[in-house]
Order: structure tokens, then sequence, then C-alpha cells
């Protein structure tokens, strides 16, 4: 009965399936609710009050007027700080009485801190007589868009460390508040946006569930000024945790010159995020005849290269689109950075394509292919943006290519190997993460007495598709280096266990000639072991030995891209675990992790 009662309430507190929006107006002032209502927007975020105040608070017409034609409306309301122009301010608080109120924000002098895992800050929210949330469900708002969620920030280890689990109890006031409306209040399709702090969403896996969608501000710039690389990396690849999980994305960033607006909904919209662009007062109604609604304007659907293709760099690709609705002619961007931030476009940085197709030059090819250095993958990112005769603009979503890593010298070795002068003298009983990896794996992998793609004289407990490529993300120490999250694509966002290697068991795509093998990233060499700028980038590897020899591949490889003992040019690149199809290389695959000064190995 436990267990049906758990799964019955995590069932209500999931966020409900909805039709989502393409489009939204964002406006806490100034309000004229009938333009609203009568607005080209799907979604309209507004303060429950035409002042912030109690006394102009909008009536259930004005909210249904909001919600006209199926719109949804969300109301505004701030968990993370108090504001002394709401209701429920007492004219004798101050910072420290009530316990909960912190110091004054110093960008907004109105607004206090507040120790949102309270009980009595939260019953000022929901649940007490005349509550916050209770009184915008009564006011018949479709949901609510949360802010000052990175309040977690100023209270946890990254700020004051006055609360070492600001980040869970945020989670657990976003989820508690969800829990109210949906289930005690009954209105299991009220909707939950939180604004900002995104990081949440690898803090508690519940999270992305729970809410409906989520909120970011100043994604790509802070005004007119460049947003910076940490923040524009790190924050889409948060963001992208909820657009994949289905849930909607809306982005809210402020700069005034017209380049950086357009610049902002391509790159949005490349991603499939919900874009808009107001003043940062939040003060007016905005519609953009450059970037209308849709359905409104043109649009752009790509065509070819497929998503995920691998370039060279001899041979570039033709890319091509489709347009509709009105579009009469294209600009296509590239760029490296995973966050699509600083593309580069064709035919010129104002000029447009009046055909639906674009082949680079070799100049333009090898400018597109640096592209690729910005990022661990080789990854290349596209799309095209469409302009109608109104000068009306919107974009496709984006494809990615993949730079191959191209003829690199490749060498065998195999668990067990014995040290002598082809391998530095190093023997291969162990791995750089496994001291018991000859063990592990069961004996030695024999190069010369095969079964098929094993050795003969045993089965192997672990993958026999296995290579070495020249990082090692632990250093001499048993210490994790400190250029991993910088170097590491994948770990940029990952909390990675002290008891786990960050690259250990990632799987490559390699290629030979009309053959193509994948294996497990299970050992470091050849002969280095931080050439992270070609690892994860485009350069040459640094080794000098074996014809700068760079990747190191098993006899099941070898046997697999049917290539000769000895040094063998192959190209090859990261894959995903869920791009590897089925073949010999997933019969076993290696799960473990590192295993450093055992007290005696199996």
């Amino acid at each position: 009965m436990r267990i049906l009662f758990a799964s019955l309430l995590a069932t209500l507190l999931a966020a409900p399936a909805w039709a989502q929006p393409r489009s939204f107006l964002y406006q806490l002032q100034n309000l004229d609710v009938a333009q609203a209502g009568a607005s080209p927007f799907d979604l309209v975020v507004a303060d429950y009050s035409l002042d912030g105040s109690g006394s102009t608070k909008l009536s259930t017409a004005d909210v249904a007027t909001l919600r006209n034609g199926g719109r949804v409306a969300l109301a505004y309301l701030s968990i993370g700080e108090a504001e002394n122009y709401r209701f429920y301010w007492q004219a004798s608080w101050h910072p420290g009485s009530p316990a909960w109120l912190g110091p004054a924000d110093p960008s907004y002098p109105d607004n206090f801190k507040v120790r949102y895992w309270d009980p009595a800050w939260q019953s000022v929210i929901f649940g007490a007589s005349g509550a916050y949330l209770d009184q915008i469900i009564d006011q018949g708002f479709d949901g609510v868009y949360l802010d000052v969620i990175d309040a977690f920030e100023f209270w946890g280890p990254d700020g004051n460390n006055e609360r070492p689990t600001a980040a869970q109890d945020m989670v657990d006031f976003v989820t508690a508040i969800a829990t109210y409306a949906r289930v005690t209040r009954g209105k299991p399709d009220f909707q939950v946006f939180p604004q900002n702090g995104a990081q949440l969403a690898t803090v508690d896996p519940s999270y992305i569930t729970t809410v409906s969608g989520i909120g970011a501000e100043d994604t790509w710039s802070n005004g007119n000024r460049i947003q910076t690389l940490y923040q524009s990396e790190h924050v889409t690849a948060w963001l992208d945790l909820f657009r994949d999980a289905g849930k909607i994305v809306l982005v809210i960033d402020y700069p005034t010159i017209p380049s950086l607006v357009d610049t902002f909904y391509s790159l949005a919209e490349a991603r499939g995020y919900v874009a808009y662009n107001p003043p940062r007062a939040l003060d007016q109604y905005r519609l953009n005849p450059k970037h209308p609604p849709a359905p409104a304007g043109p649009t752009v659907t790509l065509n070819g290269p497929a998503d995920n293709t691998d370039v060279v760099t001899a041979t570039p690709p033709t890319f091509t689109w489709i347009g509709s609705s009105g579009a009469t002619d294209y600009q296509i961007y590239f760029s490296g950075f995973d966050s699509y931030r600083k593309p580069i476009k064709f035919p010129s940085a104002t000029g447009f394509l009046a055909a639906s197709n674009f082949t680079p030059t070799t100049a333009q090819w090898r400018r597109i292919i640096r592209q690729a250095t910005n990022n661990g993958y080789g990854a290349i990112y596209w799309w095209v943006e469409a302009r109608d005769s109104s000068g009306a603009l919107r974009s496709s979503r984006a494809r990615r290519l993949v730079k191959l890593h191209e003829a690199v010298s490749t060498t065998i070795f195999w668990i067990g190997e014995p040290a002598d002068a082809d391998n530095g003298f190093i023997a291969n009983d162990d791995s750089a993460w496994d001291e018991c990896w000859k063990e592990r794996y069961g004996g030695i992998d024999a190069p010369d007495h095969r079964s098929g793609y094993s050795p003969a004289a045993f089965t192997p407990h672990d993958n026999p598709f296995y290579v070495a490529l020249p990082f090692d993300d632990i250093d001499d120490n048993g210490n994790r280096r400190p250029n991993v999250p910088t170097v590491v694509p994948w770990a940029k966002i990952a909390t990675i266990p002290d008891t786990s290697s960050a690259v250990k068991n990632r799987w490559l795509k390699v290629m030979s000639g009309a053959h193509t093998c994948y294996g497990q990233w299970e050992d470091v060499g050849p002969f280095k072991e931080n050439d992270y700028r070609y690892v994860f980038g485009l350069s040459r590897p640094r080794n000098g030995i074996n014809l700068h020899a760079g990747l190191d591949v098993s006899p099941a490889m070898r046997d697999c891209l049917q290539i000769a003992d000895g040094i063998t040019p192959t190209n090859w690149r990261f894959v995903e675990a869920t791009e590897v199809p089925a073949g010999p290389w997933t019969n076993i695959i290696t799960t473990s992790q590192l295993n450093f000064d055992p007290p005696s190995c199996p």
C-alpha cells in the first residue's frame, strides 16, 4: 500500500502534459490587461496585481482576460526574497526580525533575502490564511513563475555558507509549492516555472520532473555585454537538461543593440528555447516586428547534412534547407561553442543568401573547421535563419557536425603486455585507473591467440574492445586534475564521485578505410598522460614516438578494423553510449571504476 501511495503521489506531483507555448510576454509593471489578453503571445507572465500591492490585485475577470484563447497566465512570485511593498510586509520588520528575514539586496533595496527553508516564511507563501500562493490560485492563474530561485547561492557553500543544504532546500521548497497547488488545492494542471538556478537539475533529479518548465535571464548577454564563457556554456548545458526532458525553456536577455537582439533570438531558437527581449524593468509591452510570435513570420527546416555527421578537413559538405511561410532569403550560422555563442555567418555578417543551399569554399570551410577547437568533442553547430519580405526573422533548430581526429597514428596494445621498448617499458598488467586490470579482465589478452574477438584461453569479464588515449584525469597523487572541468566536455556540469574517473569507460568511434568499430577508453597512452589539446581539441599528438602515435587499440579493435600490427593511421571521435550501435563491442560493457591500492587482486 505504501508503494502504491508513493507512486500515486509522484504521479500527482509530476508536471502535467500541456501544449507548449511558442512565444511569451513578460511584463510586471504598467500591464494593460486588455492589451495582453488580445496579444498574439501564447503565454503571459504578469504580477498578481497592477502595482505589486494588494490594493490593485487583479480580479478573476482580469485573469480570465489574460487567459483568452487558451493563453497560459502565470503569476510572478518571488520566493527567495521578501519585497517591502507586498501585502504581507509589516512595518516593524527589519533584517533579523522576523528571524527568517535577511539583509537587503544591494541591487534592489526594497527586496530582502529570506531564509526560505524556514516554515514561517513558507507559510507566508502558501498554506496559511490569505497566503500569497493561495491568492494566486483563487484569482484563476494557470500557474506561478517563481523568482529568486538562485537565493541558494547566497546562503549555501558558494555564498556565506550559513546553510550547507541551501540548494536541496530550494528544491524542496519548489516541490512543496507544486505539491500544495496540485494536491492540497486540487489543481493537478497547475504550472510551476522557476526562474534561474537551472543547476538545481543536477542537485535532485526529481526537480525536472516536478517543474513545468524554467525561465532564465542573461544567458548570452548581460545587457549589451557578451556574457562570460563560463556563464553561457554552463547555463545552456543546464537548460538543455530541461529541454531534453520535454520541458519548456523561456529565455530572457536584455540587450538593446539591434544586432545583439537579433543574435539572441537566433541562438535561442536554434536551441529550441522560447525567447523574449523586454526592457529590464519589465514595464513595457514589447512586440518586436523582426521577431513576431509564432506562427507569424518565416520558417526554415534543415535538410542536410544529418545531425551528428562526421566531417573532415578536405571535404566541405553542402548544406541544404527548406524555407516556408514567406521565407525569401537566408543566413547560415556556425559556432564551435556548446552555447552557440559568437557564431560566424555566411555569406557575411549582414548579407543573405537567396538560394536554399550553401557549399563553403576551401577557405570558408577551414574557417568553419576551426570552430571545432572551442569544445572538447570537435563539434561544429550549424543552423539557418530565414527572413521574409517584411524583414521578420526566424531560425531553425541547430544540428551538429563532428570534426574527426584524422590520420592518427594508431598502435596495438593489450592487457598483460610485458614491458619493452615498444611501450616505453611500461607493463600493461595494471591500467592508469585499475591496479588489478589483468586480473579483472580474466588474464592476458593475448594478441596472437584469438577466438573471434576474445582471447582463446578464456572469456573476458570486461569489454575486449578497448583503447587508450594520452590523457589521465587523475594525477600521480590520486587527485583529480584541476583542468578536468574545463577541458573534458562531459565533465562541465556533471557531479563525478571521487571514486570515479571522468573519462574511463567513455566510448570512441574508430574508423580505418571502410571499417568502423567502437571501443571503450580504458587506459592512458601512448606515452603521454596530459595531452588534452589533442584528445579534446584539434592539435596533433605531442608524443614524438611511433610517428606521433595518438591512439592505442586492443587486439579486438585491431581485428575489427582489419589493421595490421605496427602503426596504422585511423580516424576517431568520441560518441555517447546512446550513439553506439549494437555489435560485438556491446556484448560485454565495462563499468568498473577506479581501483587503487587494493589489498589484493582477485
